[in-house]
């Protein structure tokens, strides 16, 4: 059965066992954020999709300067884990493996100027191994 939440900030529609957000539902935030998933016993868990409100600030502070705006991917236990696209206002993005929240393992992030860093990231991180290419299709040495 479907039902409407209220929660500090935010208000849920969707499906709900014991009065927690539990199967297929929304939550739309009070800044005009809007997370679209699956809940267990409350937590996002499986697929899923948010869009960030404009008054949202980064909570991806490894991604310094740039507003989140869309995450696309796999979540468990009420973070980003598993696959997942995170696009930001300036158009750049990061296209990869998400473990506990962060970018971790295999990942592209694209930036706005066309460059690209292809390689492995480590909490939020580019690291080792990895290469940068330019817009022109070079690689950075």
């Amino acid at each position: 059965m479907k039902k409407k939440l209220r929660f500090h900030l935010s208000t849920y529609y969707g499906e709900v066992k014991n009065k927690l957000p539990h199967g297929k539902g929304v939550l739309t935030h009070d800044d005009g954020s809007v997370t679209k998933s699956t809940w267990i016993e409350g937590m996002l868990n499986g697929k899923g999709e948010e869009t960030f409100g404009k008054k949202n600030t980064n909570m991806y502070p490894w991604f310094l300067k740039r507003k989140p705006i869309h995450f696309i991917g796999r979540y468990k236990d009420g973070q980003e884990n598993g696959k997942g696209i995170l696009t930001f206002d300036d158009g750049s993005n990061y296209n990869g493996s998400w473990v506990d929240g962060k970018p971790e393992g295999k990942g592209i992030e694209t930036y706005s100027n066309g460059e690209k860093y292809i390689g492995m990231f480590n909490i939020g991180l580019a690291g080792e191994p990895g290469k940068r290419i330019l817009a022109s299709g070079k690689v950075k040495k």
